[in-house]
């Protein structure tokens, strides 16, 4: 008797412990839907207005030559991405000028601040690229800019070759935290 007891509790317990820990996912259907033109790939290109040529007018442009557009932010770090996405600028720039004229957006979510330093949310000084804490807060800005905007493509650490590069020449935020990170990324 007592054993099945005891069972019953640890069952009891196995099965409150799951419903605890279960985490739902949920599953983010792209907004956009890009059918691969004839010649067999996408074009990208970021609009840079002419001289007397607005925004408007040079993403209108672009798009009677690409598909789809990079966006960076304005420039914006990493970690307020989402709320730039999810506001005016967004909506001007994703909504407007990107799907308004027929193209996609690549989101652009980099990790390097200026001087080819390491972007750190506030509070997070010194961290480094193998921070436990800093690549949370990297995944967690990545999902919120996934949710703000529901891009067919994210690209996670653009221009990593400066970074690398900078890493290779001892240059600035490149530290030793950074070098274990090296031989992973060229394998």
């Amino acid at each position: 008797m007592k054993l099945t007891v005891w069972s019953g509790v640890v069952f009891l317990g196995l099965v409150a412990g799951l419903l605890v820990c279960h985490k739902e996912e949920t599953l983010i259907t792209p907004i956009d839907a890009p059918v691969l033109p004839g010649r067999g790939f996408f074009m990208g290109v970021l609009p840079s207005p002419a001289q007397s040529q607005d925004f408007s007018a040079a993403y209108q442009q672009a798009a009677g030559y690409a598909e789809f557009v990079p966006v960076w932010g304005r420039p914006t770090p990493f970690y307020n991405l989402a709320a730039d996405l999810k506001g005016d600028w967004g909506t001007t720039f994703v909504k407007g000028y990107i799907r308004g004229n027929g193209m996609f957006p690549l989101v652009h979510l980099s990790f390097i601040d200026a001087g080819v330093t390491l972007a750190t949310p506030p509070g997070m000084s010194g961290a480094t690229l193998s921070d436990s804490a800093w690549r949370a807060a990297y995944k967690k800005a990545a999902l919120d800019v996934v949710r703000a905007i529901k891009p067919y493509y994210l690209s996670l650490g653009n221009e990593v070759n400066r970074w690398y590069g900078g890493l290779q020449k001892g240059g600035a935020g490149c530290g030793a935290g950074n070098k274990t990170i090296l031989p992973v990324a060229r394998q």
